[in-house]
């Protein structure tokens, strides 16, 4: 191994003698600790500030600059007697430390195969897998933020454990006479880059210093000095870890890999990226980026194949199961995603349609379907549809119930205690259920009780201001044409500032963007004031709206004051392209005018939505305000996000499709709470959330029955619109109280972890929020690591799975999930 000038061989700088600091493993499994929380769970929020950090500046960093990358050369040190040479390979790790655990205790000890099983202990008759020369990690090594104290408790110490009792046993492998110590090598996922990689460098970067005090992972040696790896086996082999974040290769890999490449031509090739090119049935055509760049023949490039005696594996983690892509008339190629190193389940019965490449001298398509999933498909529909529809399991994922119970209460004290809320529900509640006489004049002479009294002392500016004067006349009912010309100019502006912000990134990839570049974003910006001043002016003005309408008036000041963070998000996109556009040219003052013209607008329209419309008392203003932003947060927020997040990629009717799914979650949301809330008894309310939970728990069972889930939407639509319709049967009149506030609270909370698990199983079945659904449904099954062995015309695959985590190492129910072989079409003699 080459390394930097004056430093001293790794293979003689001591094992870090320090103490392990990880404590004792605990006695039964419930003394692990789970796996993480993702649905706004305390480590999430915790971490939340890094992981904004690096998904706004992330590209902006470079964190290689001390690197200098080096060909670690293994195949001197390793004899290879049995003529061949192991090493095992596992990625997204360090979540839930059962798993992690029982993981590290497989991967520490040798494996005995025996036809189609494989077992921890020797077998007559049974082929020996020994285990690895080295271990790798393939991204993410752990969760949520890989810094030290999070790798401790999830990565280093239930190694550590494993270790022990692999000592304890007699059975801890790697260590045969004449061999070196296993070694342990890594490259980051984005979860690594979370904590600027200070972690994953004093977990897996070697000392050159004499003295290196920092504990071991079990009994592994550091060999790297950069967060990507060069390594040289025996029998010709190479073995590349790339840092590639976001589907990038930094100028020194790409400088050194060329190189390389150029000198010595490697036929047998193992590429191992933090993100896969291939995966859910569809080729991440931004994590090909670091093939191209490197010029490596791939089909889902274009089309081309590795040469007929050459052999190449891609190898990747980051989405959380095992698949293997190959081609039947291909044997030397395969791309692999593995990722079942403990972190939650995604599942495999998801497919996500996109383009397809036909391959080079053959009738094949890329990507064909996966030689070999894990787990299979109807195990991930069935396991994961359970977990995501018992409600108990989404309210343990996080605080995510919280958001449904809080903006269920501010949607209750809009609608039935502040002021100008209340005057409008009232009247969509009379032009939905309309009174007939008889109840109308009932309601005339006996109104609703009101307990006023607990939210005059927590709220006195709603009730200490003078009544608000209605006028009656047909103009004044009509909504101002002055308001709606106001709100298409805004949010035409709006949408206008998001497109050019796109066009901003795109053209911050150009050497050389002039200011000319930028006139049609000024243009637009101010031909936005000039046509709202040309609106009000042709259609009367605002007059008497602040009177007549109040919360028209509120939600004005909110529409003028949309153009504010609009600008700064445009802003936030343009100014971080400047320095890279000084380095090609001279920036001037004149290339902040947009930003200031921006920024202006948008000060001038705050300013003047306040002094128009403001007023109204600052408590009706901030009540009415709030109650707006909870209803869009409850009510579009899920539709947005199944047109951006879940649609991403789509085509409009099927990214329509997901909208309709995240409103139909949003009027769910909104309206059973507030319906049991306002006109619901008790015995109602009681009977509602409980069949609702008894319906989500009862499909649930079922599911252990089924193999496909496209129509579970079918039945959230029955269950969901009769369970509405049972909130709104039989209305009747209730006193506004806090026991009313409180009902709101518990039914937004509950129905919240019960429509949210219905609207993610939903969208899954249509490959839309794979990611979330996993994170929700927490499954710490099915963990997989691949043992490989290397001969000189010859890559196998043992993919070694444990159905179920345990505490108890020597009694895991490990099982081999498929063996695969990687030869070459035409074998040939190389060194």
């Amino acid at each position: 191994m080459s390394n930097p000038p004056g430093a001293p061989s790794p293979a003689i700088v001591p094992p870090g003698p320090g103490p392990k600091l990880t404590g004792s493993k605990p006695k039964d499994a419930d003394g692990f600790s789970a796996p993480v929380d993702w649905l706004l769970g305390r480590e999430l929020l915790t971490y939340l500030r890094s992981i904004s950090l690096y998904s706004s500046n992330g590209s902006e960093l470079d964190h290689r600059d001390w690197m200098h990358p080096e060909v670690i050369d293994l195949e001197k040190e390793h004899t290879c007697e049995d003529g061949a040479f192991w090493f095992d390979y596992m990625a997204d790790s360090g979540d839930g430390q059962l798993a992690m655990y029982s993981l590290a205790y497989v991967a520490l000890g040798d494996l005995w195969k025996h036809d189609a099983t494989v077992t921890l202990t020797a077998t007559p008759g049974g082929e020996r897998l020994p285990r690895g020369g080295f271990l790798f990690l393939g991204g993410d090594t752990a969760y949520h933020v890989s810094n030290r104290a999070t790798l401790a408790q999830r990565f280093s110490a239930p190694f550590d454990w494993a270790h022990q009792d692999r000592v304890d046993e007699g059975t801890l492998g790697g260590h045969a006479p004449g061999q070196p110590e296993p070694i342990l090598f890594a490259i980051p996922g984005n979860h690594d880059y979370y904590d600027s990689l200070l972690g994953f460098n004093h977990l897996f970067r070697y000392n050159t210093t004499p003295h290196d005090h920092r504990p071991r992972v079990a009994d592994f040696a550091r060999r790297q000095d950069t967060s990507f790896v060069f390594l040289k086996l025996p029998f010709g082999w190479w073995f590349w870890g790339l840092d590639t974040q976001n589907g990038r290769i930094d100028w020194r890999q790409k400088r050194f890999v060329l190189d390389h490449c150029e000198a010595v031509d490697p036929k047998r090739l193992i590429v191992c990226t933090p993100e896969p090119t291939t995966v859910f049935g569809h080729v991440a055509e931004g994590a090909t980026g670091p093939f191209r760049a490197l010029g490596l023949p791939r089909p889902f490039i274009n089309g081309a194949v590795p040469a007929d005696d050459h052999i190449h594996l891609d190898i990747a983690g980051d989405v959380h199961h095992y698949a293997r892509h190959s081609l039947a008339q291909t044997p030397n190629y395969a791309s692999v995603v593995s990722g079942g190193g403990g972190a939650f389940l995604h599942s495999t019965h998801t497919k996500i349609p996109g383009k397809t490449f036909e391959v080079e001298g053959s009738h094949e398509i890329w990507p064909p379907p996966p030689k070999a999933l894990y787990p299979d498909e109807i195990t991930s529909c069935r396991t994961t549809n359970r977990r995501l529809l018992r409600a108990w399991r989404i309210l343990r994922g996080g605080y995510v119930w919280a958001i449904g119970a809080i903006c269920a209460s501010i949607i209750y004290f809009g609608a039935a205690v502040a002021p100008n809320t209340r005057v409008l529900s009232t009247k969509i509640g009379q032009w939905l259920a309309p009174l007939s006489a008889e109840s109308e004049e009932h309601a005339l002479h006996e109104p609703p009780r009101r307990d006023l009294g607990f939210f005059r002392a927590v709220a006195p500016a709603l009730f200490r201001v003078p009544p608000v004067v209605v006028y009656t006349e047909p103009k004044a009912l009509g909504l101002p044409l002055a308001e709606v010309a106001t709100f298409f100019v805004i949010v035409g502006a709006m949408i206008a500032a998001f497109s050019l912000a796109g066009k901003t990134k795109a053209l911050a990839a150009l050497r050389v963007v002039r200011l000319r570049a930028y006139v049609p974003t000024m243009v637009v910006t101010a031909l936005a004031p000039v046509a709202v001043l040309t609106a009000y002016n042709t259609l009367g003005g605002i007059h008497e709206c602040p009177k007549a309408h109040p919360f028209l008036s509120n939600l004005m000041i909110l529409l003028f004051a949309l153009p504010l963070p609009t600008a700064w998000l445009w802003i936030s996109t343009y100014v971080p392209t400047l320095p890279k556009q000084a380095k090609y040219r001279v920036v001037t003052a004149s290339d902040y005018l947009p930003a200031i013209t921006g920024m202006a607008i948008a000060a001038l329209s705050c300013a003047f939505g306040l002094l128009v419309y403001g007023v109204q008392a600052i408590g009706q203003t901030v009540s009415d305000l709030t109650f707006v932003f909870a209803l869009a947060f409850v009510g579009l927020g899920p539709a947005s996000l199944g047109w951006f997040q879940a649609g991403a990629g789509r085509r409009w009717p099927t990214r329509l499709g997901f909208a309709l799914l995240g409103l139909y979650l949003g009027v769910l949301q909104i309206s059973i709470p507030l319906l049991l809330a306002l006109d619901g008894s008790w015995w109602r309310a009681l009977v509602v959330c409980g069949w609702t939970l008894a319906a989500s728990g009862a499909t649930a069972a079922w599911f252990s029955t089924l193999q496909r889930s496209k129509f579970i939407w079918l039945i959230w639509l029955f269950v969901g619109s009769l369970t509405l319709a049972a909130s709104m049967w039989g209305h009747s009149r209730h006193e506004v109280s806090m026991l009313r506030l409180a009902v709101a609270f518990v039914a937004g909370a509950a129905l919240t972890c019960v429509w949210f698990g219905w609207y993610l199983a939903s969208a899954l079945a249509f490959g839309g929020h794979n990611n979330e659904a996993g994170g929700a449904a927490q499954i710490d099954r099915h963990r997989h690591f691949i043992r490989f062995k290397v001969q000189k015309d010859r890559l196998t695959g043992y993919v070694i799975g444990i159905a179920e985590p345990g505490h108890i190492g020597r009694a895991l129910p490990v099982h081999l999930v498929e063996v695969f072989e990687l030869v070459p079409k035409v074998p040939t003699d190389h060194g």
